[in-house]
């Protein structure tokens, strides 16, 4: 019926007749009425909607079949019904029923059900059916004598418990399995209803008998859909789920009528059928919109309303193809036409690739003499392609052919091209503003990943640094049990040695063989010492050099940045804020360390005082020291 696929269009399901039952202001003019409808465009669908009642959907539907409002495609009865509790307003809550008309016998139906919902008042039971709402109204108001004034009585005064409509609709198996629950969520409905009142129960059970929400208000749709926070989400689970937000007018006059506040119109995608608004229970997110315009935000100038192929030789059927401005699937058994009749679409616009040979164009092209290509855009224009003529010199669309894609796809190949058609595909549906003034997708990557990229180098030199330290550990870890084998051999060495020193001879002599050897205790600790220092001032020169070599990337982090402020529009004078450098002179404290070092070692007993002999020569080499300390460092021993 509508092969086009699920389209936004606009629908009003809550719009009220002349002679409703409450506040009607049309003065019953019911022409006026129908010929508003029948004026305009844009509405499709109409909720007919009356208080309890459905005499007026009634009489639309037979209006309907007379030939009136023929540019409505559907009518949904509409049931108002106002339960209790009341509403911190002194309102009571609005809950309709929209009601499937697909069953010829829906119009009884519908009134059997009512029939079975009773209110008690005076000790009398009394039924939602029009007579019975009259009787209601006149055992209420002894005045209201005429059936107008008695029915607007009795609906006024029927108001039932939540929990008896609830029972009651549970037990109504047709009517049940044929409507949609929707609640009002302003202050007549659930918004009424304070969540901290002693109401909040009732509220929650309300909104979670609900299956849709009446409501144009953006923040109502937010928070029924849960997609505030995910302790939103939640609690919106905890009420049954989410829920889509429909809106109508509510008109009672013909100024009201299609005219919602700011312009809220409803705008659902799915066919203007019954189940295509029950579509909306199941995408809530997706299949409804509400605001002045719909959400289809396609170019209509690249988007193909219709094909229609001529003259085919009965390769296809004539006439037109209409097709969706969202995403088309082309489906049906192998050798059916899917691919003959994209190759078709593709040379009507332009893009098809001649130097396909395995193409069924180009491999058929002998069978198809006169076949022409009509396409219709959805701005207006019309092109028509014939296949002896060759196809239009301008392509307004990109075609991927099977054998293209199965060519790009293939086990053995590098993929390159594949990669190149997504990449360049994405880039032609990015907005304008987040090109940045890139000319392709390479580029914008390039642009979008300058500070990754140069992270990802630091990272690569932190990491062949970290390596590098780590051989050197595990090279010194596997001298270890070689330099215990020497100490060892150089203990017995030692040992052997001390053997051989002959005997002092007399007491002088003895002397001075304890003389010598705490001089030659002292020269080994004096010689361990040295090697420490001269370890130190390796790692002193490395330290010179990642300063020097780090003082070298700040120079060029200021310059690099120096630019890009200048970009931005940052003034000459605040660029220095921006501005890294090492404060103080660092060097100055790398020797100065070493002798403290020593000095250090020396108050620990590391080191003791030598021979007057050494000692001269101790401070002859410490005074040389100390000098080269002085003229690098500008400091005093």
């Amino acid at each position: 019926m509508y092969p086009r696929g699920s389209e936004w269009r606009r629908w009003d399901l809550h719009i009220h007749t002349p002679d409703t039952v409450l506040e009607d202001e049309y003065k019953g003019d019911w022409n006026s009425f129908l010929t508003a409808i029948e004026e305009q465009h844009e509405v499709i669908t109409l909720g007919i909607t009356d208080y309890l009642c459905l005499t007026n959907y009634s009489k639309m539907k037979r209006l309907w079949a007379d030939g009136r409002i023929r540019n409505i495609l559907l009518l949904v009865p509409n049931i108002e019904f106002r339960i209790t509790p009341q509403t911190k307003d002194g309102h009571a809550i609005n809950i309709h029923l929209l009601i499937s008309p697909d069953d010829v016998n829906h119009e009884d139906l519908i009134l059997q059900a009512l029939g079975r919902l009773h209110w008690r008042y005076a000790d009398q039971n009394y039924s939602c059916l029009p007579a019975q709402l009259m009787a209601l109204g006149r055992a209420y108001d002894a005045n209201a004598t005429s059936e107008k004034s008695a029915l607007r009585q009795g609906v006024s005064q029927f108001k039932i418990d939540f929990s008896h409509f609830r029972d009651w609709y549970k037990a109504e198996t047709w009517l049940k399995r044929n409507s949609i629950v929707v609640v009002a969520a302003g202050e007549d409905g659930l918004s009424g209803l304070s969540k901290d009142s002693g109401w909040a129960g009732t509220r929650d059970e309300i909104g979670r008998f609900a299956d849709m929400i009446f409501s144009g208000n953006p923040r109502e749709r937010e928070f029924w859909l849960g997609t505030r926070s995910e302790e939103h989400r939640k609690e919106i689970q905890r009420l049954g789920g989410p829920k889509g937000c429909i809106h109508g007018s509510d008109a009672h006059s013909l100024d009201r009528l299609f005219h919602p506040a700011l312009d809220r119109f409803c705008w659902i995608k799915g066919d203007p059928t019954f189940e295509g608004l029950r579509q909306v229970l199941f995408e809530a997110d997706d299949r409804v919109h509400i605001g002045p315009t719909s959400p289809d935000y396609h170019d209509r100038a690249r988007v193909i309303s219709a094909v229609t192929i001529r003259a085919s030789n009965g390769w296809f059927a004539e006439g037109a193809m209409p097709l969706n401005s969202n995403l088309v699937s082309v489906i049906g058994a192998k050798g059916s036409g899917k691919s003959a009749f994209a190759d078709l679409v593709a040379f009507g616009a332009g893009g098809f690739p001649e130097d396909d040979q395995s193409s069924f164009l180009n491999r058929a092209r002998e069978h198809l003499t006169g076949t022409e290509i009509e396409l219709n855009w959805t701005d207006g224009r019309t092109v028509v392609a014939s296949l002896d003529e060759g196809q239009p010199p301008t392509s307004e669309v990109r075609y991927l052919s099977q054998s293209f894609v199965e060519r790009l796809c293939s086990q053995d190949y590098r993929g390159d091209e594949l990669v190149r058609e997504i990449e360049s595909v994405i880039f032609s549906h990015l907005d304008p503003t987040d090109t940045l003034n890139a000319s392709d997708f390479p580029e914008l990557r390039a642009l979008k990943t300058q500070h990754t990229r140069r992270h990802r180098e630091e990272v690569r030199a932190r990491m062949e640094y970290l390596i590098r330290e780590d051989e050197v550990l595990r090279s010194n870890r596997q001298t270890i049990s070689e330099k215990g084998v020497r100490l060892a051999a150089l203990e017995k060495e030692r040992e052997a040695l001390q053997k051989q020193i002959p005997p002092a001879q007399n007491e002088a002599e003895a002397k001075i063989q304890e003389e010598l050897q705490r001089m030659r205790e002292e020269l080994t600790t004096l010689q361990a010492a040295s090697g420490k220092d001269k370890q130190l001032i390796v790692k002193i020169d490395s330290i010179r050099a990642r300063g020097a070599s780090f003082s070298k990337e700040i120079d060029r982090f200021n310059a690099e940045l120096h630019v890009l402020l200048s970009e931005i529009g940052i003034p000459l004078v605040e660029v220095n804020v921006y501005r890294a450098e090492i404060q103080g002179r660092v060097n100055d404290m790398l020797l100065p360390n070493l002798r403290g070092g020593r000095a250090n070692r020396r108050a620990r007993g590391e080191l003791r005082q030598p021979s007057r002999g050494y000692d001269c020569q101790r401070n002859a080499r410490d005074k040389c020291v100390g000098n080269e300390s002085d003229s690098r460092s500008n400091t005093k021993n």
